[in-house]
């Protein structure tokens, strides 16, 4: 019964505190020497991890043959991890996203579902 409870209370602030957005995402994936890994469409979602200002965004890339990769990003200080590697945004524009991975690779996907 204490377990009911408990998720009745916790349900509904979490549901106020988060957004979630599904779109088509251009990826480019590249190695530390520029090899290109990965090219093209992949599923993406977008939410939010709650309202305060210092909390991450969160991205999901679900692309063809690859692992689905969470990325978040810390918008205060441009740090971000994509999986379990740490990593920090190396470019920001009004359609997409660069980062730099701990191991030299370069991610850069489109936000914009409206992006070519």
């Amino acid at each position: 019964m204490k377990r009911i409870l408990l998720l009745a209370a916790v349900l509904p602030s979490m549901a106020v505190a988060s957004t979630i957005s599904d779109f088509t995402s251009q990826v480019r994936w590249t190695s530390r020497n520029g090899q290109l890994l990965y090219g093209g469409p992949c599923h993406a979602t977008f939410g939010t991890t709650g309202v305060a200002p210092t909390k991450p965004l969160a991205y999901t890339l679900s692309c063809p043959g690859y692992t689905e990769a969470r990325i978040y990003i810390w918008t205060q200080t441009d740090l971000a991890t994509v999986g379990d590697l740490p990593a920090r945004v190396t470019q920001k524009q009004r359609r997409s996203i660069s980062l730099l991975t701990g191991e030299g690779e370069t991610l850069t996907f489109t936000i914009d579902p409206n992006a070519e």
